[in-house]
């Protein structure tokens, strides 16, 4: 085992930043392929499909736009307008473009195929909101930028003037995320601190209620600590250090999660018993989450099932009926997608123009199972390290224990019982330990980006091949105080090894004694009070007895 560890961890270690390889607008979808091509599907009626047309039918399979020559390496979708962010930092749009959102200079009602923003490079997240007609971006250097409708200010460039090539947000810097709702958005500083502008029509900036909105960025001082922002299309998610969700704005729905029927709020407030957040989305009314352990949450409306529960509106979290671990999740306004640690994509939601990629448009049931559409390429999956969990329980004879492997994002394992076996690659497997002794049994769960590892101590008192009683020997007294003293009833053994293990597995005593007599005494000075195991080694048996060290 020690062997090849070192080499593993250095050759599939990886580091995840912000990124987004799926995306919803109002009826399509587009999507990051694991190739670095992009594909898309649903509703073409803006050009938003990027296919060279636009027209009023479904397209339930994948189509390529057309004219991307380079490797893309994030996608986003607005409501009618598709963006891609290539490997040169530079950003390409199509689809609607009457409000300027495509960035090209002009405000084109519709652009065909995909097309340069403008005056815009060193890019390295674009974001849009399924129910807006905006796109901001953030470059290398830390700034924002942002282009498109501006009705509310959520341009962040002190006026309410639509702009069709990108201008910089006034005031941010060293801007590390940033989440666009329908007319306000979200940015957070790398110093955890989180910044709004835009819309506060039900409070989504944390605004009081006699303020319309802000066309310039400030401070949320009520929020710290974060790491991740995200925004529907009237309501705004944080996720703080301490992995909760804090929420505020529009409420109709639920979609807070808050466990309240109040209609909006400006005071950020905890998503009602939901922790151990690793990742936040939010569709136009709903909201997404997945846990550590791989669980996936939704809640807000749901009448097409977008939230994976059921079709009924949820005003707290409830867990998915996903049948997988999801690695990232992500929605359009009223469907959503997933994938997981393989790249297999699930959609579910509503699909009346084929946005689900389905290769049909029927809507999805109350399970959510993977695209089955043959068309549909495999996705790129989100960087994420494995997360190593192991449950262990006696099965059979005492010595034999009945392993399983519930780690989270693995996709390969190795067991180490670390008594002389060969390494397990088994998921659930029953060992048996042959010899008396203390075990560190250790799982390590592996994925393409990286390793974790988890282990357990498993006791072994006796074999049943060489189990002894107390017509061998006795030991007493126990609590002991001073002396241990074993007494010795048969003669098995020309020599006896013994050892004294404290509760770390540590050995804090190791002797052997020759010419054995009928006892043995043990003197216990400078062991502290506690739990500790005997084990005596034979040439004939090995015996392991549990005694306490007490002052009394």
């Amino acid at each position: 085992m020690k062997n090849w560890l070192p080499f593993l961890i250095f050759s599939i270690y990886s580091i995840s930043a912000f990124s987004q390889f799926i995306d919803g607008g109002y009826g399509h979808s587009i999507i990051l392929c694991e190739d670095s091509t992009v594909a898309t599907f649903g509703e073409n009626n803006s050009a938003q499909l990027g296919i060279g047309t636009k027209d009023s039918g479904t397209h339930p399979n994948p189509n390529s736009p057309i004219g991307i020559t380079q490797k893309v390496k994030m996608v986003s979708a607005s409501d009618y307008s598709s963006y891609i962010l290539l490997l040169d930092g530079t950003v390409m749009a199509w689809g609607q473009g009457i409000y300027g959102q495509i960035g090209d200079g002009t405000n084109t009602n519709f652009v065909y195929t995909p097309t340069p923003v403008l005056n815009l490079d060193s890019v390295i997240v674009i974001e849009s909101n399924s129910a807006g007609d905006f796109v901001l971006a953030i470059r290398t250097n830390g700034t924002v930028w942002a282009w498109g409708h501006n009705g509310s200010g959520q341009l962040g460039i002190g006026n309410k003037i639509d702009q069709n090539l990108p201008q910089q947000v006034i005031g941010l810097d060293s801007i590390v995320d940033v989440a666009a709702g329908a007319g306000h958005c979200l940015a957070l500083r790398s110093d955890g601190t989180v910044w709004a502008w835009g819309s506060n029509s039900y409070g989504q900036i944390t605004l009081a209620d006699s303020v319309s909105d802000s066309t310039l960025p400030f401070i949320i001082d009520t929020l710290f600590g974060a790491t991740n922002v995200e925004a529907g299309a009237a309501f705004s998610l944080v996720l703080s250090g301490d992995s909760t969700i804090w929420a505020f704005g529009y409420n109709y729905y639920g979609q807070l999660g808050i466990n309240s029927t109040i209609f909006k709020t400006n005071i950020p407030t905890k998503v009602f018993q939901l922790d151990s957040v690793i990742d936040i989305m939010c569709g136009r009314e709903h909201a997404l989450a997945i846990r550590r352990d791989g669980t996936s949450w939704g809640w807000g409306e749901a009448g097409y099932n977008q939230i994976g529960v059921s079709t009924l509106d949820r005003n707290k979290p409830f867990r998915t009926n996903a049948i997988a671990q999801f690695v990232t999740m992500n929605a359009g306004s009223w469907h959503s997608f997933a994938t997981d640690i393989y790249g297999n994509l699930y959609s579910f939601g509503r699909n009346t123009y084929g946005h689900l990629g389905t290769g049909s448009t029927s809507g999805s049931g109350s399970v959510v199972f993977p695209n089955y559409n043959s068309l549909i390429c495999k996705v790129v999956v989100e960087p994420i390290n494995p997360y190593a969990r192991l449950l262990v329980n006696q099965e059979g004879n005492p010595n034999a224990y009945r392993f399983q492997d519930t780690s989270v994002y693995s996709t390969y394992r190795l067991w180490d019982f670390n008594d002389g076996s060969p390494i397990d690659t088994s998921i659930n497997p029953l060992h048996e330990f042959n010899a008396p002794g203390i075990y560190n049994v250790c799982l390590y769960a592996f994925n393409q980006f990286g390793i974790d590892t988890t282990c357990t101590t498993i006791e072994i008192l006796a074999t049943n091949i060489n189990e002894l009683n107390s017509s061998v020997f006795q030991v007493y007294p126990n609590p002991v105080k001073d002396i241990l003293n074993i007494k010795m009833n048969q003669h098995l053994s020309k020599s006896i090894e013994i050892e004294i293990f404290d509760v770390n597995g540590k050995i804090v005593v190791k002797d052997v004694k020759s010419n054995l007599s009928n006892q043995i005494s043990i003197p216990l000075d400078g062991l502290k009070n506690g739990f500790y195991i005997l084990k005596l080694n034979g040439s004939e048996f090995s015996q392991s007895i549990h005694f306490v060290k007490t002052d009394e």
